[in-house]
């Protein structure tokens, strides 16, 4: 946090840092998470097709194989692990992009403070370098807070998806 005694460009440029902290932080997780669930579905996967070749080539009883094929496929469909994945996948992109967005249009847009800097409008300058920064920020909180909304969304999504009876998509009778 900044000290209250910190001039506007200071505190503009430490929501720039918080906000650019925020997404690196946020990105990191969505690549974990993304990447534990694809070691999952490898592993599920695997056990299916290669449950289904040794029950078809092994001459055993097919029983317990079946059950294991039949369990890691219920497992990956149960979890929502492969869409989860894309989900995750799809966030961990979405913010490397926006934060390269808003890396390129800061600086594109710095060239002018430096230019300002330049010609001796240190004031003027410094209103445009904490007008870009608060910008910049703003830009990439708000496109972060998309980004987690819709994943959010595609969590409760995928919690729906668990419903057995679906009572939500049931029409009630009309009185």
């Amino acid at each position: 946090m900044v000290e209250p005694s910190a001039s506007a460009a200071e505190l503009a440029q430490q929501l720039l840092d918080d906000a650019q902290k925020s997404a690196d932080a946020s990105r990191l997780l969505y690549t974990t998470h993304a990447k534990r669930r694809l070691m999952l579905a490898y592993l599920l996967k695997a056990v299916a097709l290669f449950g289904g070749l040794f029950v078809a080539t092994v001459k055993i009883d097919p029983t317990i194989p079946g059950v294991i094929i039949a369990a890691a496929v219920i497992l990956d469909q149960l979890m929502s692990n492969h869409r989860r994945m894309l989900t995750e996948t799809i966030a961990a992109s979405a913010i490397t992009r926006t934060q390269r967005r808003v890396g390129n249009s800061f600086n594109d847009q710095v060239v002018s403070v430096v230019e300002a800097n330049e010609k001796g409008q240190g004031e003027a300058a410094a209103a445009m370098l904490t007008d870009l920064a608060r910008n910049s920020a703003k830009v990439l909180r708000d496109e972060l807070d998309r980004i987690h909304t819709a994943v959010e969304d595609s969590n409760i999504e995928f919690l729906g998806s668990l419903n057995v009876d679906r009572p939500t998509e049931t029409p009630l009778p009309k009185a």
